[in-house]
């Protein structure tokens, strides 16, 4: 649904063009849903929701009312999260209107039809440390997951903001991160949606050369979450003043191995 989703505000631009190049803006201005976007919606509404099919007008009348503010309330903060050359970032600020989209639609919900009824199932949430806000300096690390890191010192934080779907269940959080071994070991302190889940002193990686291109994985924590935009927050205390941030992973109680 994402992709579908992204493809057509993508494409919205060239909908009525002869466009045969992929030599193209990803976001470019004027992009936005159409009502593809909107039926999509409305029918997940109701399959989340549990609605009969015969009430999809009515749904989709309430989730043209919620999108159609999108231009507005959105479309500066896209812009400013996910630039045209960033199509990772593009992806999430999509997660991000399509969570709270869907999450508005269902304000007012229709009674439950059981046999109607689709379970939204929660999946594994992974954070890349360049693509939060915040404090921190991006470093190019070639064995980091995204090839970049995030370089972070004493009282610097770095937030991501991030949807999830399902009922609440418990997520296990872990850090991955690189520490060359130059002096004292930081305090790592995770907080989420503004309440602090744990903190651990993190471990040298490796020597203060090639240990900056090693990383290691910790535990962080468990925080329950339900379908919501949610916020993660890590905040670095004390030691040496360097930790470099590779990845947070978030994974729903059950999840096997990322």
């Amino acid at each position: 649904m994402l992709g579908a989703i992204a493809g057509d505000a993508i494409g919205s631009v060239h909908e009525h063009t002869p466009t045969k190049s992929t030599d193209f803006e990803l976001f470019a201005d004027g992009c936005r849903f159409t009502d593809d976007t909107v039926l999509a919606v409305a029918v997940a509404d109701c399959l989340l929701n549990g609605c009969e099919l015969r009430m999809l007008q009515e749904r989709r009348s309430h989730s043209v009312g919620m999108l159609i503010r999108w231009p507005a309330s959105h479309g500066d903060r896209m812009k400013s999260i996910c630039p045209p050359w960033n199509p990772r970032r593009f992806a999430a600020g999509i997660v991000v209107i399509v969570v709270t989209s869907l999450a508005a639609c269902t304000d007012h919900p229709l009674p439950a039809q059981p046999s109607a009824v689709a379970v939204a199932v929660a999946t594994t949430v992974f954070l890349e440390g360049e693509d939060g806000s915040g404090d921190g300096q991006v470093m190019e690390r070639s064995r980091a997951s995204g090839g970049h890191t995030v370089h972070l010192g004493p009282g610097e934080r770095r937030l991501w903001t991030f949807g999830v779907s399902g009922a609440p269940v418990p997520y296990a959080l872990s850090v991955t991160y690189s520490n060359g071994k130059e002096g004292e070991n930081e305090v790592i302190s995770v907080t989420v949606d503004g309440a602090p889940v744990s903190s651990f002193q993190d471990r040298d990686s490796g020597d203060s050369t090639d240990g900056w291109n090693t990383f290691v994985t910790d535990p962080a924590g468990t925080s329950t979450l339900g379908s919501m935009i949610h916020t993660l927050m890590l905040e670095v205390h004390g030691g040496d003043g360097c930790v470099e941030i590779d990845i947070v992973t978030l994974s729903p109680a059950g999840a096997g191995p990322p």
